[in-house]
């Protein structure tokens, strides 16, 4: 699907300027706005995935399925990178126009900024939310191991010392 939105990108950049026609022009216009929006959201949800993490085997292949990969956090790290992006457009558009189009893109600017702050204090909150319990089950699960080879090194140590006890 990625894959399929970058091709149709170039396909609509290219293919836009074969004719004058006003409905051919918005087509390909929609076209590559629709494959701009999903292959930056694609790249989001696999930001999300690969911070949670993914299911892979011993030899490294993955084991889930591709709706295992959608879930609240990934999309939500998506609309995060959306968000980014027409914020960095908007900003771009701003600073190279000029005439009153230059007026209505400042509202873009506000609206894109004020999503884009939104969704980024969210996936903070989330982020630090799910991070933070992985850390304690990773910290607590580690914690056992410790633990347990501190008591057997304590029972090798006392073994050890009972013997000498015991031989005297």
């Amino acid at each position: 699907l990625l894959l399929f939105c970058l091709i149709l990108r170039a396909v609509s950049i290219e293919f836009r300027s074969k004719q004058d026609a006003k409905m051919w022009r918005a087509f390909w216009d929609y076209s590559f706005f629709l494959a701009s929006f999903l292959a930056t959201f694609l790249f989001g949800v696999a930001v999300g995935d690969c911070i949670l993490g993914v299911k892979i085997d011993a030899s490294k292949e993955y084991v889930g399925t591709i709706l295992e990969l959608i879930h609240p956090y990934s999309i939500l790290i998506g609309l995060l990178a959306v968000s980014a992006f027409a914020m960095h457009g908007s900003i771009y558009l701003y600073l190279r126009l000029h005439g009153p189009i230059k007026a209505k893109i400042h509202n873009w600017i506000w609206h894109s900024f004020g999503i884009f702050i939104c969704l980024y204090i969210l996936a903070t909150i989330f982020t630090l939310a799910k991070i933070f319990s992985l850390t304690v089950e990773t910290t607590c699960e580690g914690m056992r191991i410790k633990w347990k080879f501190q008591i057997i090194e304590w029972m090798k140590r006392r073994k050890k010392s009972l013997k000498k006890i015991s031989l005297r």
